[in-house]
């Protein structure tokens, strides 16, 4: 009996032992790399905790945290997105054969991406940014043929650019990234993305040819290029954004940007561009951004731009214009405004001379109007000083005279600046309903009179300068008040 007794023991033992080797074995390859993968993990979500364990009623592992499989059960998808998980990419990777998506993106991830990935041969997105990956980017990526988007930005990638030759979608900014634009990426007749902005990228630029037809999006901001703007890039007919800001780019605009029917958005500022815009920018009519500023671009506008200042004018998409610190001499278009949706207009730091265009803000839409140290000379329109929509207001270092104008209850204006003019007259009362004024600067005039009481009522002012003018009387007693 004690010899059955040991005997049923051991049964039991030995069917607790099998049915747990069952319950581990009946779950299928693709759970098992998961698992393996797991390993490299140093912190994860209490859902992926939960659930990224063996059970013997699940021989898959679809209903785990992030996981998402097609009709045989084989892992399609793998997804940790804003999880908060650190750790590492193990190679194990590579026996998810059926992954079509993997996306880490905005964790803590770290170390190298191992090669083993590019054995992911059914990957058609990948998404790793916002974590701290180092390392190269590997080569074996550019063999994935199934792969269309790309994300790697915001890491600390190094060395030089993948090449890959199936990419629609390419954002490779904010890392350490090296060497020159590959003339691989010219070959990407199905790109429609390429962000490779805050790298340190050098070399001469040499994107745009007759396969960038898709292209719809290029920023190559902040890198330390060598040479001009490709005229190529002018074949690129998709294009919807161009923006290359402070990459050491010389040499002038090229004319044949002019073709680019539906650019909406061209940024070319903080480099050394030297001459005159190219009047075949006014051909580009869907234009609704154009920022020009901080290069070393000039020249008089009628002569140097042609038709520009009437196809700006014309121009009924454009909101935002930014050309300040340049060295444009001439008249600015008095029709600019007229039948565009003007937002913001900066042109500080130029030579323009004549007058204040009267219909900047004939659509009731600028908050910021910047034409300070110029030449220009008369007064400030009307139509202007009662736009309602208002915010910075920057005439500061011209040669405008005349009063002032009422400002219209503009409960948006919050800094206007007239510094060194040779304004007159009264400081307007209605400044005081001004509500959202936080500086109020209109030294080095000629103003008169008294300094309003109503400015005693303004809670947000910061600063006030109304020294070098002809003021006299009382300060206002409310100004005790401030702090």
């Amino acid at each position: 009996m004690k010899n059955l007794g040991l005997f049923g023991i051991l049964l039991f033992f030995s069917l607790f032992v099998s049915t747990r080797i069952v319950s581990v074995s009946c779950l299928n390859s693709d759970g098992l790399t998961l698992l393996s993968l797991r390993k490299h993990f140093d912190k994860v979500p209490p859902e992926l905790t939960s659930t990224w364990k063996t059970n013997a009623s699940e021989a898959t592992p679809c209903n785990w945290f992030g996981i998402i499989c097609d009709d045989s059960k084989k892992v399609t998808s793998l997804n940790f997105t804003g999880s908060e998980v650190s750790g590492q990419l193990g190679p194990e990777i590579r026996e998810l054969k059926s992954l079509e998506i993997l996306d880490m993106s905005s964790n803590n991830f770290s170390g190298f991406i191992s090669s083993s990935l590019g054995n992911c041969s059914s990957l058609v997105y990948i998404d790793l940014s916002g974590n701290g990956f180092s390392g190269k980017i590997p080569d074996t990526l550019g063999s994935l043929k199934s792969l269309a988007d790309l994300y790697l930005y915001n890491n600390f990638f190094t060395g030089e650019l993948p090449k890959s030759y199936k990419l629609e979608i390419l954002y490779l900014h904010k890392n350490k990234l090296v060497g020159s634009l590959p003339a691989s990426l010219n070959l990407l007749e199905n790109l429609t993305d390429l962000f490779v902005a805050n790298n340190s990228l050098r070399g001469t630029v040499r994107f745009g040819s007759t396969k960038c037809r898709n292209l719809v999006t290029l920023d190559l901001s902040y890198n330390q290029f060598e040479g001009g703007v490709p005229p190529e890039l002018g074949s690129c007919s998709s294009l919807d954004a161009l923006v290359i800001v402070k990459s050491n780019l010389s040499g002038t605009i090229p004319s044949s940007l002019g073709m680019l029917k539906n650019l909406t958005v061209l940024n070319l500022s903080e480099n050394r561009l030297s001459e005159s815009i190219p009047a075949e920018i006014g051909d580009c009519t869907n234009l609704n951004t154009l920022k020009l500023n901080d290069n070393q671009l000039g020249g008089r506008i009628p002569s140097a731009l042609g038709k520009l200042p009437l196809e700006i004018a014309e121009l009924k998409n454009l909101k935002i214009v930014t050309l300040f610190n340049n060295s444009f001499n001439g008249v600015i278009s008095p029709g600019l405004g007229l039948n565009s949706n003007l937002e913001i207009v900066d042109f500080i730091g130029n030579k323009f001379t004549g007058e204040i265009p009267p219909n900047l803000c004939h659509r009731k839409m600028l908050t910021v109007f910047n034409l300070g140290s110029n030449r220009l000379h008369g007064k400030i329109p009307t139509s202007v000083g009662q736009c309602k929509t208002l915010s910075r207001f920057i005439l500061r270092e011209n040669n405008l005279s005349g009063p002032l104008p009422e400002f219209s209850q503009n409960h948006d204006l919050s800094f206007p600046d007239f510094n060194s003019n040779n304004f007159e007259g009264p400081i307007p009362r209605s400044l005081g309903s001004c509500r959202n004024l936080t500086t109020i600067i209109l030294s080095r005039n000629k103003l008169t009179g008294q300094i309003p009481q109503e400015l005693g009522n303004l809670q947000h002012l910061s600063h006030l300068n109304l020294g070098f003018n002809l003021l006299h009387g009382t300060v206002p007693s409310k100004f005790s008040n401030w702090k």
